[in-house]
């Protein structure tokens, strides 16, 4: 995650309640939420990089249970191990 959002998503989380410990109003629970949100929008790139590589991996596995002689069907239940 970006350091930047970090923070902004500390402070959100800070602004939640106030000195006394009360509950902060929606306006508070809007901000940690719109933070979490943008968090999630930074870092999905690495994510789908990180989904291609699994599949990568997931579809060479498969291929190798074929070429040793598995048939499709056994290739798959394999792979779901």
């Amino acid at each position: 995650m970006n350091k930047h959002h970090n923070v902004k998503t500390a402070q959100a989380i800070q602004g939640l309640e106030d000195s006394k410990g009360h509950r902060a109003s929606n306006k508070a629970s809007m901000a940690i939420t719109k933070a979490m949100i943008q968090n999630a929008l930074d870092e999905l790139p690495k994510i789908i990089e990180i989904a291609q590589f699994q599949a990568k991996i997931q579809k060479i596995n498969y291929d190798s249970f074929i070429v040793e002689g598995f048939t499709e069907k056994q290739a798959i239940e394999l792979c779901k191990k």
